[in-house]
């Protein structure tokens, strides 16, 4: 810090006004972390890939028009067992 005597650096608005245009302000959760853009992008992107594992789940499944049924072969002789 600076010692000022005579009063003439805190009472100099030019310069308080330049100390506080250059402050930075940082908010806190209680000092865990910064509330920041990177807590809104993180939030954003976690809350969107819930919403997509939630809509692919509650999906209803229709029949597919296109699926047919896969034909069914018969196995070779000696790979049966007799009955």
């Amino acid at each position: 810090m600076i010692r000022d005597n005579s009063d003439r650096l805190t009472n100099n608005r030019k310069l308080r006004t330049h100390i506080a245009m250059k402050r930075q302000v940082i908010f806190t959760a209680y000092g865990f972390f910064d509330l920041d853009y990177t807590l809104v992008h993180s939030m954003l992107a976690a809350a969107t890939t819930y919403l997509i594992i939630l809509i692919q789940f509650n999906e209803p499944t229709a029949p597919n028009e296109f699926a047919t049924e896969l034909p069914v072969t018969e196995l070779p002789f000696f790979l049966t067992s007799p009955s």
